[in-house]
């Protein structure tokens, strides 16, 4: 069980809910997000307009899956779940594919039909194929330190982007990518164990010279548990 310390002082009101399920073999995680606390400007012809975000609304659902080359010397779990330890250092080759779907709403205020920004709406939908490394250091018995990074191409989207007077299809292009990366920091000592995790998600998706898409999403826990 976990909580983000942002919901507690009311900072943040957006539904963020995170799996992570990992084996030896194989593993993965979901991420669903309804959020609408944004901030940020709009940019036209090299000039900055302050307005108010706060009616943007992004919801999406992303899934990613790994294989492991590597399972009988290297743990995904003993770096995230702490169910397995690892007491060597060892690295693994990674398969991985992933897939995303969701939308970006904006509200009125956003849309300036004068200056060239009146979208109104933008469906996004992409799955994803790739390979990559990761790697387990034990520097000591009590310490274990993991790295891994997953890139991967799309290989089909659905983009679409809708304004006033029309919708328009964002086509396929083969160097829209993804990437997922993960690290932690383990440190036990005989049941008791103390950590960080953190999983990066990013995807990058172009239609021409004036649109483009990029979409970050990372996550650190800080944790502490019992081996019974």
């Amino acid at each position: 069980m976990s909580f983000n310390p942002a919901h507690l002082t009311g900072k943040k009101t957006d539904l963020e809910w995170f799996l992570n399920f990992y084996t030896n073999s194989f593993g993965g995680d979901i991420s669903v997000n309804n959020l609408h606390s944004f901030t940020g400007h709009v940019s036209h012809e090299g000039i900055n307009d302050n307005v108010d975000f706060s009616g943007v609304k992004l919801q999406d659902i992303t899934v990613n899956g790994y294989y492991v080359f590597n399972k009988r010397k290297f743990s995904y779990p003993a770096a995230f779940t702490q169910s397995y330890i690892q007491k060597r250092s060892q690295g693994s080759f990674l398969l991985g594919a992933s897939f995303s779907t969701g939308n970006i709403k904006m509200p009125a205020n956003l849309v300036n039909t004068d200056k060239g920004y009146d979208i109104r709406r933008i469906n996004m939908t992409h799955a994803t194929l790739g390979a990559g490394y990761a790697y387990n250091y034990v520097p000591g018995k009590r310490w274990l330190l993991h790295l891994s990074a997953l890139p991967s191409f799309v290989v089909w989207k659905n983009y679409d982007l809708y304004s006033a007077y029309r919708q328009e299809k964002i086509p396929w292009r083969f160097l829209d990518f993804s990437v997922t990366a993960r690290f932690s920091a383990i440190y036990s000592t005989g049941f008791y164990f103390f950590g960080v995790t953190s999983v990066y998600q990013a995807s990058y998706v172009k239609a021409d010279e004036k649109i483009s898409l990029t979409k970050e999403n990372y996550k650190a826990r800080i944790f502490a548990g019992i081996r019974f």
